[in-house]
Protein backbone atom coordinates (compact mmCIF):
# COMPACT_ATOMS: atom_id res chain seq x y z
CA UNK A 1 0.00 0.00 0.00
CA UNK A 2 1.81 3.28 -1.09
CA UNK A 3 1.14 6.07 1.40
CA UNK A 4 2.89 8.55 2.68
CA UNK A 5 2.58 8.90 6.64
CA UNK A 6 3.75 12.01 8.97
CA UNK A 7 6.10 11.67 11.29
CA UNK A 8 5.47 10.68 15.08
CA UNK A 9 6.13 13.13 18.10
CA UNK A 10 9.06 12.13 19.68
CA UNK A 11 7.05 10.72 22.82
CA UNK A 12 6.17 7.76 20.39
CA UNK A 13 7.58 4.60 21.01
CA UNK A 14 8.66 2.37 17.79
CA UNK A 15 6.24 -0.98 17.83
CA UNK A 16 7.29 -3.91 18.54
CA UNK A 17 7.93 -6.80 15.74
CA UNK A 18 8.06 -10.57 16.76
CA UNK A 19 8.50 -12.95 13.84
CA UNK A 20 6.27 -15.61 13.17
CA UNK A 21 8.04 -18.23 12.25
CA UNK A 22 9.35 -22.02 12.33
CA UNK A 23 10.53 -22.64 15.91
CA UNK A 24 12.93 -24.94 17.04
CA UNK A 25 11.53 -26.87 20.27
CA UNK A 26 13.25 -28.88 22.88
CA UNK A 27 13.17 -32.07 21.13
CA UNK A 28 15.00 -31.03 17.68
CA UNK A 29 11.59 -30.27 16.04
CA UNK A 30 9.95 -27.48 14.49
CA UNK A 31 6.37 -25.69 15.18
CA UNK A 32 5.25 -22.40 13.52
CA UNK A 33 4.44 -19.89 15.59
CA UNK A 34 4.89 -16.19 17.11
CA UNK A 35 8.87 -16.54 18.30
CA UNK A 36 8.58 -16.06 22.13
CA UNK A 37 10.49 -18.00 24.32
CA UNK A 38 9.87 -18.67 29.02
CA UNK A 39 11.95 -18.45 31.93
CA UNK A 40 15.53 -18.32 32.71
CA UNK A 41 17.36 -19.53 31.02
CA UNK A 42 14.94 -19.16 28.27
CA UNK A 43 12.84 -22.08 26.64
CA UNK A 44 11.67 -21.45 23.09
CA UNK A 45 7.99 -21.58 22.13
CA UNK A 46 5.87 -21.23 19.46
CA UNK A 47 2.87 -18.97 20.25
CA UNK A 48 -0.55 -18.69 18.59
CA UNK A 49 -1.80 -15.48 18.02
CA UNK A 50 -5.06 -15.97 19.74
CA UNK A 51 -7.77 -13.29 20.23
CA UNK A 52 -10.33 -15.30 21.79
CA UNK A 53 -8.49 -15.41 25.15
CA UNK A 54 -6.84 -12.69 27.48
CA UNK A 55 -4.62 -14.27 29.41
CA UNK A 56 -1.17 -16.29 28.30
CA UNK A 57 -1.13 -19.79 28.00
CA UNK A 58 1.28 -22.30 27.78
CA UNK A 59 1.74 -26.25 28.23
CA UNK A 60 3.95 -28.09 29.92
CA UNK A 61 5.90 -30.60 28.20
CA UNK A 62 3.47 -33.58 28.50
CA UNK A 63 0.76 -31.39 27.66
CA UNK A 64 -2.18 -32.97 28.87
CA UNK A 65 -2.05 -35.44 25.24
CA UNK A 66 -3.70 -38.57 26.59
CA UNK A 67 -3.06 -41.05 23.56
CA UNK A 68 0.87 -39.36 22.09
CA UNK A 69 3.94 -39.74 22.85
CA UNK A 70 5.64 -36.34 25.17
CA UNK A 71 7.73 -35.54 21.66
CA UNK A 72 4.25 -35.39 19.56
CA UNK A 73 2.82 -33.40 22.63
CA UNK A 74 5.52 -31.37 22.65
CA UNK A 75 5.54 -30.70 19.06
CA UNK A 76 1.65 -30.29 18.56
CA UNK A 77 1.51 -27.37 21.35
CA UNK A 78 4.27 -25.47 20.08
CA UNK A 79 6.80 -26.72 22.58
CA UNK A 80 6.74 -27.24 26.19
CA UNK A 81 7.33 -24.79 29.35
CA UNK A 82 9.04 -26.51 32.27
CA UNK A 83 8.38 -24.69 35.06
CA UNK A 84 11.21 -26.68 37.06
CA UNK A 85 13.59 -25.61 34.83
CA UNK A 86 13.36 -21.97 35.31
CA UNK A 87 14.97 -20.13 38.25
CA UNK A 88 12.74 -16.94 37.90
CA UNK A 89 9.19 -18.78 37.80
CA UNK A 90 7.14 -17.65 40.83
CA UNK A 91 3.77 -19.69 41.52
CA UNK A 92 0.40 -17.84 42.26
CA UNK A 93 -1.49 -19.08 45.19
CA UNK A 94 -4.64 -17.28 44.38
CA UNK A 95 -5.24 -16.47 40.63
CA UNK A 96 -8.51 -14.54 39.27
CA UNK A 97 -8.49 -15.59 35.26
CA UNK A 98 -10.45 -13.11 33.02
CA UNK A 99 -11.98 -15.49 30.68
CA UNK A 100 -14.76 -16.33 33.53
CA UNK A 101 -15.94 -19.10 31.11
CA UNK A 102 -12.84 -21.21 31.79
CA UNK A 103 -12.81 -23.59 35.26
CA UNK A 104 -8.90 -22.49 36.82
CA UNK A 105 -9.74 -25.38 38.86
CA UNK A 106 -6.54 -27.77 38.71
CA UNK A 107 -4.66 -25.43 36.58
CA UNK A 108 -1.49 -23.57 37.70
CA UNK A 109 -1.23 -19.71 37.58
CA UNK A 110 2.14 -17.68 38.04
CA UNK A 111 4.64 -15.36 36.46
CA UNK A 112 7.83 -14.89 34.56
CA UNK A 113 10.12 -13.52 32.18
CA UNK A 114 8.70 -13.57 29.18
CA UNK A 115 10.83 -12.44 25.92
CA UNK A 116 9.46 -11.26 22.37
CA UNK A 117 10.73 -9.03 19.31
CA UNK A 118 14.13 -7.62 21.52
CA UNK A 119 12.17 -6.99 25.03
CA UNK A 120 11.37 -8.81 28.42
CA UNK A 121 8.96 -8.69 30.69
CA UNK A 122 9.52 -9.70 33.89
CA UNK A 123 6.84 -11.68 36.35
CA UNK A 124 4.71 -11.91 33.49
CA UNK A 125 1.47 -13.67 34.51
CA UNK A 126 1.18 -17.17 32.49
CA UNK A 127 -1.39 -20.13 32.77
CA UNK A 128 0.08 -23.39 32.55
CA UNK A 129 -3.89 -25.68 31.42
CA UNK A 130 -2.95 -29.12 33.48
CA UNK A 131 -6.45 -30.72 33.27
CA UNK A 132 -8.45 -32.87 31.46
CA UNK A 133 -12.22 -31.57 29.61
CA UNK A 134 -11.18 -28.21 30.43
CA UNK A 135 -12.99 -25.28 28.01
CA UNK A 136 -9.90 -24.08 27.22
CA UNK A 137 -7.71 -27.42 26.82
CA UNK A 138 -10.47 -28.27 24.14
CA UNK A 139 -9.76 -24.98 22.43
CA UNK A 140 -6.45 -24.19 22.46
CA UNK A 141 -4.79 -25.67 19.52
CA UNK A 142 -1.00 -24.44 20.75
CA UNK A 143 0.35 -22.53 23.33
CA UNK A 144 -1.25 -18.78 23.20
CA UNK A 145 -0.34 -15.18 23.30
CA UNK A 146 -3.65 -13.70 24.64
CA UNK A 147 -5.02 -10.90 22.31
CA UNK A 148 -8.83 -10.62 23.26
CA UNK A 149 -9.87 -6.90 24.07
CA UNK A 150 -8.64 -7.47 27.82
CA UNK A 151 -5.01 -8.72 26.51
CA UNK A 152 -2.77 -8.61 29.00
CA UNK A 153 0.15 -8.28 27.31
CA UNK A 154 -1.54 -5.14 25.46
CA UNK A 155 -2.46 -3.60 28.83
CA UNK A 156 0.99 -4.21 30.30
CA UNK A 157 2.59 -2.38 27.27
CA UNK A 158 0.61 -0.01 27.19
CA UNK A 159 0.81 0.96 30.62
CA UNK A 160 4.59 0.51 30.23
CA UNK A 161 4.94 2.98 27.42
CA UNK A 162 6.57 0.81 25.13
CA UNK A 163 3.60 0.88 22.47
CA UNK A 164 1.63 3.98 22.06
CA UNK A 165 -1.87 1.90 21.35
CA UNK A 166 -3.41 -1.70 22.06
CA UNK A 167 -3.30 -2.28 18.75
CA UNK A 168 -1.59 -4.79 16.46
CA UNK A 169 -1.41 -6.53 13.06
CA UNK A 170 -0.68 -10.16 11.64
CA UNK A 171 0.72 -11.30 8.53
CA UNK A 172 0.80 -14.98 9.28
CA UNK A 173 3.59 -15.51 6.43
CA UNK A 174 3.74 -18.47 3.83
CA UNK A 175 3.79 -22.13 4.65
CA UNK A 176 2.77 -24.05 1.54
CA UNK A 177 3.95 -26.56 -1.65
CA UNK A 178 6.81 -23.40 -2.63
CA UNK A 179 8.40 -22.96 0.66
CA UNK A 180 8.10 -20.78 3.62
CA UNK A 181 7.94 -16.92 4.18
CA UNK A 182 8.35 -15.56 7.67
CA UNK A 183 5.04 -13.77 9.35
CA UNK A 184 5.39 -10.83 11.98
CA UNK A 185 2.92 -9.69 14.93
CA UNK A 186 3.35 -5.95 14.83
CA UNK A 187 2.67 -4.85 18.18
CA UNK A 188 1.37 -1.17 18.43
CA UNK A 189 1.32 -0.39 14.76
CA UNK A 190 1.28 -2.12 11.16
CA UNK A 191 3.65 -2.92 8.41
CA UNK A 192 2.28 -0.79 5.40
CA UNK A 193 4.70 -2.49 3.26
CA UNK A 194 2.65 -5.69 3.49
CA UNK A 195 -0.47 -4.33 2.50
CA UNK A 196 -1.41 -3.82 -1.32
CA UNK A 197 -4.67 -2.16 -2.83
CA UNK A 198 -7.63 -0.89 -0.72
CA UNK A 199 -9.10 -2.30 2.41
CA UNK A 200 -11.95 -3.24 4.11
CA UNK A 201 -13.00 -1.40 7.96
CA UNK A 202 -15.23 -2.63 10.09
CA UNK A 203 -15.95 -2.15 14.09
CA UNK A 204 -14.72 -4.78 16.60
CA UNK A 205 -18.00 -6.28 18.11
CA UNK A 206 -18.25 -7.47 22.11
CA UNK A 207 -16.80 -10.27 22.51
CA UNK A 208 -18.93 -13.21 23.77
CA UNK A 209 -17.48 -14.96 26.88
CA UNK A 210 -19.32 -18.27 25.82
CA UNK A 211 -17.43 -17.87 22.23
CA UNK A 212 -13.94 -19.10 24.25
CA UNK A 213 -15.07 -22.07 22.15
CA UNK A 214 -14.98 -22.49 18.36
CA UNK A 215 -18.32 -24.57 18.51
CA UNK A 216 -20.63 -21.84 18.54
CA UNK A 217 -22.59 -19.31 16.86
CA UNK A 218 -20.54 -17.12 18.16
CA UNK A 219 -17.29 -15.22 16.97
CA UNK A 220 -14.98 -15.26 19.81
CA UNK A 221 -12.48 -12.73 18.34
CA UNK A 222 -15.18 -10.40 17.84
CA UNK A 223 -14.20 -9.92 13.88
CA UNK A 224 -16.75 -10.26 11.93
CA UNK A 225 -17.04 -9.86 8.19
CA UNK A 226 -19.44 -10.49 5.60
CA UNK A 227 -18.69 -12.45 2.33
CA UNK A 228 -20.92 -11.98 -0.58
CA UNK A 229 -18.90 -14.70 -2.47
CA UNK A 230 -16.85 -17.30 -2.39
CA UNK A 231 -15.72 -18.88 -5.86
CA UNK A 232 -13.21 -21.36 -7.14
CA UNK A 233 -10.62 -19.68 -10.16
CA UNK A 234 -10.22 -22.85 -12.27
CA UNK A 235 -6.94 -22.60 -14.28
CA UNK A 236 -9.31 -22.41 -17.78
CA UNK A 237 -10.86 -19.23 -16.17
CA UNK A 238 -13.89 -20.33 -14.68
CA UNK A 239 -15.30 -18.83 -11.39
CA UNK A 240 -17.95 -20.59 -10.06
CA UNK A 241 -19.37 -19.93 -6.73
CA UNK A 242 -19.63 -22.78 -3.86
CA UNK A 243 -22.24 -20.66 -1.60
CA UNK A 244 -25.31 -21.81 -4.45
CA UNK A 245 -27.16 -19.02 -3.81
CA UNK A 246 -27.78 -20.13 -0.13
CA UNK A 247 -26.67 -16.85 1.15
CA UNK A 248 -28.69 -14.04 -0.66
CA UNK A 249 -27.64 -11.62 2.37
CA UNK A 250 -24.07 -12.39 2.44
CA UNK A 251 -22.19 -15.29 4.65
CA UNK A 252 -21.06 -14.14 8.27
CA UNK A 253 -17.76 -14.94 8.75
CA UNK A 254 -15.33 -14.77 11.60
CA UNK A 255 -11.50 -13.97 11.58
CA UNK A 256 -9.45 -16.24 13.68
CA UNK A 257 -5.82 -15.80 13.80
CA UNK A 258 -5.25 -18.76 16.08
CA UNK A 259 -7.68 -21.40 13.75
CA UNK A 260 -5.58 -23.20 11.27
CA UNK A 261 -7.41 -23.59 8.29
CA UNK A 262 -10.86 -22.25 6.88
CA UNK A 263 -14.65 -23.51 7.96
CA UNK A 264 -17.63 -23.43 5.65
CA UNK A 265 -21.49 -23.71 6.67
CA UNK A 266 -22.49 -27.43 5.85
CA UNK A 267 -24.26 -26.44 2.99
CA UNK A 268 -21.40 -25.31 1.09
CA UNK A 269 -19.66 -29.25 1.14
CA UNK A 270 -21.95 -30.90 -1.57
CA UNK A 271 -21.28 -27.95 -4.06
CA UNK A 272 -17.72 -27.79 -3.50
CA UNK A 273 -17.61 -31.69 -3.80
CA UNK A 274 -19.41 -31.62 -6.91
CA UNK A 275 -17.02 -29.08 -8.43
CA UNK A 276 -13.61 -30.52 -7.74
CA UNK A 277 -14.06 -34.41 -6.68
CA UNK A 278 -14.91 -36.47 -3.73
CA UNK A 279 -12.08 -37.26 -1.36
CA UNK A 280 -10.28 -40.80 -0.81
CA UNK A 281 -10.56 -42.59 2.10
CA UNK A 282 -6.83 -41.80 4.03
CA UNK A 283 -6.13 -43.39 7.70
CA UNK A 284 -3.37 -41.57 9.48
CA UNK A 285 -2.99 -39.26 12.69
CA UNK A 286 -3.96 -36.46 10.44
CA UNK A 287 -2.54 -33.85 13.06
CA UNK A 288 0.33 -31.98 11.30
CA UNK A 289 0.47 -30.21 7.61
CA UNK A 290 3.13 -28.58 6.25
CA UNK A 291 5.43 -26.92 8.38
CA UNK A 292 3.43 -28.26 11.19
CA UNK A 293 0.52 -26.73 10.55
CA UNK A 294 -2.42 -28.91 11.67
CA UNK A 295 -5.10 -29.64 9.38
CA UNK A 296 -7.62 -32.08 11.21
CA UNK A 297 -10.62 -33.14 9.75
CA UNK A 298 -9.67 -31.33 6.17
CA UNK A 299 -10.34 -34.02 3.33
CA UNK A 300 -7.76 -35.93 1.65
CA UNK A 301 -7.52 -36.19 -2.29
CA UNK A 302 -5.50 -37.83 -4.62
CA UNK A 303 -2.36 -35.49 -5.76
CA UNK A 304 -3.12 -36.52 -9.49
CA UNK A 305 -7.05 -35.50 -9.19
CA UNK A 306 -7.05 -32.82 -6.35
CA UNK A 307 -7.62 -28.65 -7.26
CA UNK A 308 -5.53 -26.84 -9.27
CA UNK A 309 -7.09 -23.26 -8.79
CA UNK A 310 -7.40 -20.06 -6.09
CA UNK A 311 -10.40 -19.58 -3.42
CA UNK A 312 -11.22 -15.56 -3.90
CA UNK A 313 -13.48 -14.30 -0.71
CA UNK A 314 -15.52 -11.20 -1.97
CA UNK A 315 -16.36 -8.95 0.58
CA UNK A 316 -19.13 -6.95 0.92
CA UNK A 317 -17.73 -3.51 0.27
CA UNK A 318 -16.47 -5.28 -3.01
CA UNK A 319 -13.34 -6.00 -1.73
CA UNK A 320 -11.64 -9.43 -2.66
CA UNK A 321 -8.41 -11.53 -1.41
CA UNK A 322 -7.74 -14.99 -2.83
CA UNK A 323 -5.87 -17.57 -1.32
CA UNK A 324 -3.34 -18.80 -3.25
CA UNK A 325 -3.40 -22.85 -4.63
CA UNK A 326 -0.55 -23.43 -2.94
CA UNK A 327 -1.25 -22.09 0.70
CA UNK A 328 -4.88 -23.79 0.03
CA UNK A 329 -3.98 -27.42 -1.19
CA UNK A 330 -0.99 -29.05 1.17
CA UNK A 331 0.68 -32.03 1.13
CA UNK A 332 -0.39 -34.67 4.08
CA UNK A 333 2.03 -34.71 7.01
CA UNK A 334 1.55 -36.68 10.29
CA UNK A 335 3.52 -36.48 13.73
CA UNK A 336 6.09 -39.51 14.35
CA UNK A 337 6.60 -40.85 17.66
CA UNK A 338 9.59 -38.31 17.70
CA UNK A 339 7.59 -35.39 17.43
CA UNK A 340 8.80 -34.77 13.65
CA UNK A 341 6.21 -33.86 10.89
CA UNK A 342 7.01 -36.37 8.23
CA UNK A 343 5.04 -36.66 4.61
CA UNK A 344 4.49 -40.38 4.56
CA UNK A 345 2.88 -40.18 1.13
CA UNK A 346 3.71 -38.07 -1.59
CA UNK A 347 0.25 -38.99 -3.70
CA UNK A 348 -1.82 -37.46 -1.26
CA UNK A 349 -3.16 -33.91 -1.13
CA UNK A 350 -5.26 -31.86 1.46
CA UNK A 351 -7.11 -28.63 0.70
CA UNK A 352 -7.36 -26.55 3.70
CA UNK A 353 -11.35 -26.38 4.17
CA UNK A 354 -12.17 -27.75 7.42
CA UNK A 355 -14.41 -29.72 7.02
CA UNK A 356 -16.06 -30.31 3.70
CA UNK A 357 -19.97 -30.70 4.11
CA UNK A 358 -19.20 -31.63 8.42
CA UNK A 359 -23.11 -32.17 9.47
CA UNK A 360 -23.00 -29.89 12.57
CA UNK A 361 -25.22 -26.92 12.40
CA UNK A 362 -24.93 -23.27 13.90
CA UNK A 363 -21.52 -23.15 13.50
CA UNK A 364 -19.88 -19.54 13.24
CA UNK A 365 -17.85 -19.96 10.09
CA UNK A 366 -14.03 -19.26 10.62
CA UNK A 367 -11.36 -17.42 8.14
CA UNK A 368 -8.07 -18.53 10.06
CA UNK A 369 -3.97 -18.67 8.80
CA UNK A 370 -4.79 -20.30 5.93
CA UNK A 371 -7.06 -16.81 4.88
CA UNK A 372 -4.18 -14.77 6.90
CA UNK A 373 -1.42 -15.97 4.04
CA UNK A 374 -3.55 -13.65 1.77
CA UNK A 375 -4.67 -11.35 3.65
CA UNK A 376 -3.14 -8.68 6.28
CA UNK A 377 -5.13 -8.07 9.54
CA UNK A 378 -5.20 -5.01 11.74
CA UNK A 379 -6.56 -4.76 15.13
CA UNK A 380 -7.13 -1.75 17.15
CA UNK A 381 -8.53 -1.97 20.16
CA UNK A 382 -8.60 1.76 21.49
CA UNK A 383 -10.81 2.19 18.68
CA UNK A 384 -12.45 -0.56 18.54
CA UNK A 385 -11.76 -1.05 14.80
CA UNK A 386 -9.84 -3.73 12.83
CA UNK A 387 -9.12 -3.76 9.29
CA UNK A 388 -8.33 -6.28 6.12
CA UNK A 389 -6.35 -5.98 2.81
CA UNK A 390 -4.54 -8.15 0.44
CA UNK A 391 -1.44 -9.25 1.69
CA UNK A 392 1.70 -7.71 0.20
CA UNK A 393 4.68 -11.04 -0.13
CA UNK A 394 7.98 -8.92 0.51
CA UNK A 395 11.17 -8.69 2.48
CA UNK A 396 10.76 -4.93 2.27
CA UNK A 397 9.10 -2.96 5.61
CA UNK A 398 7.36 -0.13 6.66
CA UNK A 399 7.15 0.02 10.10
CA UNK A 400 3.95 2.23 11.36
CA UNK A 401 2.66 3.18 15.01
CA UNK A 402 -0.83 3.24 15.26
CA UNK A 403 -1.84 6.28 17.35
CA UNK A 404 -5.49 8.10 18.65
CA UNK A 405 -5.29 10.29 15.42
CA UNK A 406 -4.21 7.42 13.19
CA UNK A 407 -0.87 6.45 11.77
CA UNK A 408 2.79 8.12 11.99
CA UNK A 409 6.42 6.87 11.85
CA UNK A 410 8.11 6.79 14.82
CA UNK A 411 11.05 9.11 15.41
CA UNK A 412 14.47 6.93 15.63
CA UNK A 413 14.75 8.36 19.02
CA UNK A 414 15.63 6.53 21.98
CA UNK A 415 12.18 6.35 24.16
CA UNK A 416 13.21 6.00 28.51
CA UNK A 417 10.62 3.46 30.19
CA UNK A 418 8.10 5.38 32.15
CA UNK A 419 8.41 5.81 36.10
CA UNK A 420 5.67 3.53 37.37
CA UNK A 421 5.03 2.33 40.84
CA UNK A 422 1.84 -0.12 40.27
CA UNK A 423 3.03 -3.33 38.47
CA UNK A 424 4.12 -6.50 38.78
CA UNK A 425 5.80 -6.52 35.58
CA UNK A 426 8.89 -5.18 35.01
CA UNK A 427 9.96 -3.93 31.34
CA UNK A 428 13.71 -4.89 30.43
CA UNK A 429 15.08 -2.81 27.06
CA UNK A 430 18.13 -2.88 25.02
CA UNK A 431 17.80 0.62 24.38
CA UNK A 432 20.47 3.13 25.48
CA UNK A 433 18.57 5.50 27.93
CA UNK A 434 19.30 9.36 26.71
CA UNK A 435 21.81 10.27 29.68
CA UNK A 436 24.11 7.82 28.03
CA UNK A 437 23.45 8.70 24.38
CA UNK A 438 24.22 12.48 26.63
CA UNK A 439 27.23 11.05 27.50
CA UNK A 440 28.69 9.86 24.69
CA UNK A 441 27.79 13.18 22.39
CA UNK A 442 29.69 14.97 25.40
CA UNK A 443 32.66 12.08 25.09
CA UNK A 444 32.91 13.40 21.58
CA UNK A 445 32.96 17.16 22.22
CA UNK A 446 35.51 16.29 24.60
CA UNK A 447 37.44 14.99 22.47
CA UNK A 448 37.29 17.01 19.50
CA UNK A 449 38.52 19.60 21.99
CA UNK A 450 41.26 18.26 22.93
CA UNK A 451 42.49 17.03 19.35
CA UNK A 452 41.84 20.86 19.11
CA UNK A 453 44.15 21.71 22.25
CA UNK A 454 46.85 19.09 20.54
CA UNK A 455 46.90 21.02 17.25
CA UNK A 456 47.21 24.55 18.73
CA UNK A 457 50.50 23.11 21.03
CA UNK A 458 51.48 21.73 17.48
CA UNK A 459 51.57 24.95 15.50
CA UNK A 460 52.59 27.17 18.07
CA UNK A 461 55.83 24.73 18.91
CA UNK A 462 56.19 24.73 15.16
CA UNK A 463 56.34 28.72 14.64
CA UNK A 464 58.59 28.96 17.24
CA UNK A 465 60.63 27.19 15.63
CA UNK A 466 60.54 29.23 12.49
CA UNK A 467 59.78 32.43 13.90
CA UNK A 468 62.90 35.39 14.39
CA UNK A 469 65.19 34.88 17.67
CA UNK A 470 64.03 38.17 18.51
CA UNK A 471 60.32 36.96 18.88
CA UNK A 472 61.23 33.75 20.80
CA UNK A 473 60.37 33.47 24.49
CA UNK A 474 63.10 33.32 26.79
CA UNK A 475 64.30 30.04 27.97
CA UNK A 476 63.00 29.09 31.24
CA UNK A 477 66.06 29.39 33.67
CA UNK A 478 64.59 27.10 36.61
CA UNK A 479 64.28 23.34 36.42
CA UNK A 480 60.83 21.96 35.79
CA UNK A 481 58.88 21.18 38.85
CA UNK A 482 59.49 18.14 40.53
CA UNK A 483 56.42 16.15 42.10
CA UNK A 484 57.35 14.45 45.43
CA UNK A 485 58.55 10.22 45.14
CA UNK A 486 55.46 8.68 46.44
CA UNK A 487 53.25 11.10 44.07
CA UNK A 488 50.74 9.49 41.71
CA UNK A 489 52.70 12.44 39.28
CA UNK A 490 56.02 10.71 39.57
CA UNK A 491 58.15 11.44 37.02
CA UNK A 492 55.69 13.64 35.56
CA UNK A 493 57.16 17.49 34.82
CA UNK A 494 54.64 20.24 35.52
CA UNK A 495 53.93 21.39 31.86
CA UNK A 496 51.05 23.23 32.97
CA UNK A 497 51.80 24.83 36.15
CA UNK A 498 48.66 25.35 38.37
CA UNK A 499 47.69 28.78 37.79
CA UNK A 500 48.18 28.60 33.95
CA UNK A 501 45.26 29.63 32.13
CA UNK A 502 45.93 27.08 28.93
CA UNK A 503 44.33 24.30 31.63
CA UNK A 504 43.61 20.76 30.85
CA UNK A 505 39.95 19.63 30.67
CA UNK A 506 39.19 19.21 34.15
CA UNK A 507 37.99 15.79 35.56
CA UNK A 508 34.29 16.56 35.51
CA UNK A 509 34.26 17.87 31.88
CA UNK A 510 33.38 14.30 30.62
CA UNK A 511 29.91 13.04 31.26
CA UNK A 512 29.70 9.26 31.16
CA UNK A 513 26.46 8.41 32.95
CA UNK A 514 25.71 4.90 33.66
CA UNK A 515 22.39 3.76 31.98
CA UNK A 516 19.77 4.35 34.55
CA UNK A 517 18.60 1.58 36.81
CA UNK A 518 15.49 -0.22 35.36
CA UNK A 519 12.23 0.73 37.47
CA UNK A 520 10.11 -1.40 39.32
CA UNK A 521 6.91 -0.95 37.85
CA UNK A 522 3.74 -2.64 39.73
CA UNK A 523 0.49 -3.34 38.69
CA UNK A 524 -2.26 -3.30 41.12
CA UNK A 525 -3.73 -7.04 40.10
CA UNK A 526 -1.57 -9.41 38.86
CA UNK A 527 -4.10 -10.56 35.85
CA UNK A 528 -6.76 -7.66 34.66
CA UNK A 529 -10.63 -8.55 35.23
Amino acid sequence: MSQTFPSCSASVPSPISIPISNVSLQNSATSRGLVISIGTPPQNLALATNLRVNNTYVFNRTGVCTDDTTAQCIQEHGGGFEKSSSTTWSQFSTYISSETVISTTGDQYGSDTLTFGGQNLSTYPIGLPLKENDLILDDLFDNSLGLGSNSTFLTALSNLGLIASRSFSIFWGLTGTNGNTDGSLIVGGLDSAKMSGSSLTGPISPQNNDAVSLWTDSCGTGLFVTVKDISLNFPNGSTPSILGGNFTQGLSMCIDPAYPGITLPPNTGPILKEMIGAPVEHSGTDEAGDNNVPFYNSDVFLASDVYQGDLTFTFESGLQIAVTNDQLVVPVWEINPNGIAVQNNETLRKILINPLGWPVLNVQPILGQTFLTAAYLSVNYDSNEFTIANVNVTETSNIVAIVPSGTCIPQPTISTSPSGSNTTITATSTSLAPGAIAGIVIGIVVILAILGIGLFFFLRRRRTQHQPAYLAEPKATTNPQAYPADSKYKGYAGELPADDYRRELSGHAVLTPELPPMQDFRMAQELPT
